[in-house]
């Protein structure tokens, strides 16, 4: 039986054109209507996405079909974004990659965050799933049910990534003007978690997709979710329940 997800980010929401439109988001106990002013993409794929190894905070480049991708999503963007915004990235080249090449088309520059790497697997890292239920059947069997008590060996725990989140959030609240952010699964995951008011061990209850953005609103000390959109070429709708679900086993593949 297929896991029930949060509404955040089930299905998909159509073209970018019409996801970032000059009409207001309704937000909040009064229902002020206020814009999206926090956006957080996932990097295009990169090689590792399309074999479905966990990536973590290894640094394989964007594919060349990950490059082609992040050039169509530039030119989306491009079209929407009429405004001054500040464009963060992670370190990693598959998001470094992405942000660079929105930066060269809508004539930004990218400021280098290393509170937005992915969450490290550490000696998963490299491995496809079917390897890592070989060797860490046990803890597999952990990260599925209960996410927030694995730590990784080598690698992190979602309460490490959780701190660098909301640290990178404390701050981009009091930033002026619209931020977008390109970043990873599991950041996406935990910020979205923050934003809900959900606990770490609803983890798996989010998903994304390589090229996919969450909108925020900012308000006071934190954030809002707003919506979750995402290029057509990404549409969960296209894939299927269990083709997503196979496909997405892996949190960043």
């Amino acid at each position: 039986m297929s896991e029930r997800r949060t509404p955040l980010l089930e299905g998909d929401c159509g073209p970018l054109s019409g996801w970032m439109g000059p009409q207001p988001v309704a937000v909040g106990q009064r229902d002020q209507a206020v814009l999206p002013d926090l956006f957080f993409l996932r990097h295009c794929p990169s090689e590792w996405n399309q074999a479905h190894w966990y990536q973590g905070q290894s640094d394989p480049p964007l594919s060349e079909s990950g490059i082609s991708e992040a050039k169509c999503l530039a030119e989306e963007l491009a079209s929407v974004l009429n405004f001054r915004f500040t464009l963060v990235s992670s370190p990693l080249a598959r998001a470094r990659m992405t942000a660079a090449i929105i930066a060269s088309r809508v004539k930004a520059s990218v400021v280098i965050d290393e509170r937005l790497m992915e969450l490290g697997y550490g000696m998963w890292e490299g491995h496809s799933q079917e390897a890592v239920k070989r060797l860490w059947p046990a803890m597999l069997r952990q990260w599925k049910r209960a996410p927030d008590c694995v730590v990784f060996p080598g690698g992190e725990s979602l309460h490490e990534l959780q701190a660098r989140v909301k640290s990178f959030l404390a701050d981009v609240v009091q930033t002026q003007g619209p931020v977008l952010a390109v970043t990873h699964d599991g950041v996406i995951r935990v910020a979205a978690l923050e934003a809900l008011g959900l606990p770490l061990s609803a983890y798996r209850k989010i998903r994304t997709t390589t090229g996919s953005l969450v909108a925020f609103v900012r308000r006071g000390s934190g954030i809002t979710v707003a919506a979750r959109h995402a290029s057509t070429s990404h549409a969960r709708s296209d894939l299927g329940e269990a083709a997503y679900d196979a496909a997405h086993e892996a949190s960043d593949v």
